[in-house]
């Protein structure tokens, strides 16, 4: 139960980071939903059998979450990479356009996350 527990909140907290609509993947639903806040401010199941909107205790809940982690943890991983690798080209184009520090400043400010809007940003600022 505990660790049913822990790997939802860390797939919440990933999902959260990265600004993932939680509601187009029915996994991911059941995991922002899952949890409750109990009368002493402890975390726990909404339910420990599987329903619409918990995933319950047992071993597929185990295998799902599991699974979900690893492809959260990956995704991650992929947008730091693609956000890295976007920034040095940013860089270096304003390096050669002379941006004025306070143009880079206010876009730096604008990216601070893990989601899609934070690529595109970055993205359209390459164009």
């Amino acid at each position: 139960k505990v660790e049913i527990i822990q790997l939802l909140q860390d797939c919440q907290r990933l999902l959260a980071e990265m600004s993932i609509d939680v509601y187009q993947n029915e996994l991911d639903r059941k995991i922002s939903l899952s949890l409750i806040q109990g009368e002493d401010e402890s975390t726990m199941l909404s339910s420990v059998m599987k329903s619409e909107d918990c995933v319950g205790i047992s071993c597929d809940a185990l295998d799902s979450l599991n699974v979900r982690m690893a492809e959260l943890i990956a995704e991650k991983k992929r947008r730091k990479n693609k956000l890295s690798e976007m920034g040095a080209e940013i860089c270096m184009l304003w390096e050669k356009l002379h941006v004025p520090t306070e143009e880079q400043r206010l876009f730096t400010e604008s990216v601070q996350f893990l989601g899609m809007d934070t690529i595109e940003k970055g993205k359209n600022e390459l164009k």
